[in-house]
């Protein structure tokens, strides 16, 4: 792709991010892929010339137009003069760059014994005044150098040292946690606001929102003390595959449209098509922009070891990087059609504090369409969404016509089947997602009649058939955009 089309498509959305108010031109409209570059990317291969002209060689071959340069993870900081050398580098090569910011080991004498490591104990106390004196700097030093920063997940805390339990008095220690997060995030703004008054710092939410306010995050809460939030989708080998959809939808609502996209990793990921799942259902989800996490992980020189498996080298991440590259053009055109298109579906309430596992993401594995919304949705599923994965089509019709009844959406399809309905420009369309590894035959019409048209296919359009008498059969793992016309 042309630098300079890159660039033009990026600095839009950063422009709408920051509300500037210049027109967007035609390229603008492009989709915008992410990449941030973590600490030991910018000490090591970041640290020379060669290193930053193979990275940039890299982000164009992956459509990437925007990256993330972390400053400071787990104890650990980049100089500020390389900042700026990466920083001006990345520029210069028409890319869009901010800063990331992983508030870990900010304590000094945490900080000595946990460097380099993936810890529980590097997660701060933000009652201590030294953790606090040590974000502000490095707020301040990120702020001062990008206008806008995204925080990794580790703005959490679950400190039960005796000043928080005194300063948490008799409230819960979920209450008292997300007072005290809220008051970092503000704490935050102001930092960055006295460095950079246009600098925006992102709070991104992690993929495990069960626990959130356990560990002190209130969505709706954080999201405004920032202006700005992301949400994690990594659903990895070993989670619920529709939820990377599910929360990103859901965040959507939560932050009351103050998200702006999804970030997912090669992490535990042992089939690369898994990796590629992660990106469809982020995009069909709404995300308005997407981060690969990370640079590191996807395209280092040698394959890196998995800090969750330090026993083994983990080929598959780049094998990851190579099958979302090879898919790149499908998924700007998947979100290209979703982009401005309103969500439809089962309406299913989740509302922005709320605690626990939620039955929304596995009713999608029955071919529910779900919709998040944070009040007022169904008050009852009266199915066991547990034995909806391996169910056959005939188990499933109760629920097809439950769904049929409440959506006009009839779908005759086995479990492990996603249906997603979407209506743009008063025109309907839909998405149907083969989670199986074997291919599946179904059938998908509205009750007000219309033929269905095959508008996109993923992995390839020979993936997904459409029969003239509405037959569909979706080859395993892949996806595909029907047009009711």
């Amino acid at each position: 792709m042309n630098v300079c089309k890159i660039f033009a498509a990026s600095v839009f959305f950063v422009c709408a991010l920051l509300g500037c108010s210049s027109a967007p031109s035609a390229e603008a409209s492009k989709y915008v892929f992410g990449c941030d570059c973590i600490v030991s990317d910018c000490l090591k291969e970041l640290n020379t010339p060669e290193g930053r002209q193979r990275a940039i060689a890299w982000f164009a071959r992956h459509h990437v137009s925007k990256i993330y340069v972390e400053s400071f993870r787990h104890g650990e900081a980049v100089p500020t003069e390389l900042l700026k050398t990466i920083r001006d580098e990345f520029r210069a090569a028409g890319l869009v760059v901010g800063g990331c910011f992983t508030p870990t080991s900010l304590d000094p004498s945490v900080r000595a014994k946990n460097t380099g490591k993936m810890d529980t104990q590097q997660w701060c106390c933000y009652t201590d005044p030294d953790v606090l004196g040590e974000l502000d700097r490095e707020v301040a030093r990120a702020a001062a150098l990008f206008d806008f920063v995204i925080i990794d997940d580790f703005l959490f805390t679950h400190c039960t040292c005796a000043r928080c339990a005194q300063a948490k008095g008799a409230a819960s220690w979920a209450d008292f946690r997300c007072g005290l997060i809220r008051d970092v995030c503000r704490r935050i703004d102001a930092a960055a606001k006295r460095a950079n008054p246009k600098c925006t710092f992102i709070v991104k939410f992690p993929c495990w929102y069960a626990d959130f306010r356990h560990a002190g995050y209130d969505v709706a809460a954080d999201a405004r003390a920032l202006g700005a939030a992301w949400i994690g989708t990594e659903t990895r080998d070993a989670g619920e595959p529709a939820q990377a959809f599910w929360i990103q939808a859901w965040a959507n609502e939560a932050t009351g449209g103050l998200c702006g996209g999804g970030w997912f990793d090669a992490l535990m990921t042992s089939d690369p098509r898994k990796y590629v799942e992660q990106a469809r259902y982020t995009i069909l989800g709404g995300a308005k922009e997407t981060l690969l996490h990370c640079y590191w992980h996807l395209a280092a020189p040698e394959p890196p070891v998995d800090p969750n498996h330090a026993y083994r080298r983990v080929i598959r991440w780049h094998d990851c990087a190579e099958a979302f590259r090879r898919e790149m053009d499908g998924l700007e055109k998947l979100a290209a059609r979703v982009k401005g298109a309103e969500l439809e579906g089962v309406r299913w309430a989740r509302a922005a504090n709320a605690t626990g596992a939620d039955r929304g993401v596995k009713m999608l594995r029955g071919g529910v369409p779900v919709k998040p919304v944070l009040a007022d949705g169904e008050k009852a599923f009266p199915f066991d969404e547990n034995a909806f994965a391996k169910a056959s089509a005939a188990d499933l019709k109760a629920v097809h016509d439950w769904v049929a009844e409440r959506t006009g959406w009839r779908l005759d399809a086995p479990g492990d089947v996603t249906l997603h309905i979407y209506c743009k420009n008063g025109r309907r369309f839909a998405a149907l997602v083969n989670l199986r590894d074997e291919p599946v035959d179904a059938t998908l019409a509205h009750r007000d009649g219309g033929a269905l048209k095959k508008a996109l296919a993923l992995p390839a359009d020979d993936a997904v058939s459409c029969g003239a008498d509405g037959k569909i059969r979706l080859a395993p793992k892949s996806m595909a955009l029907f047009d009711l016309e």
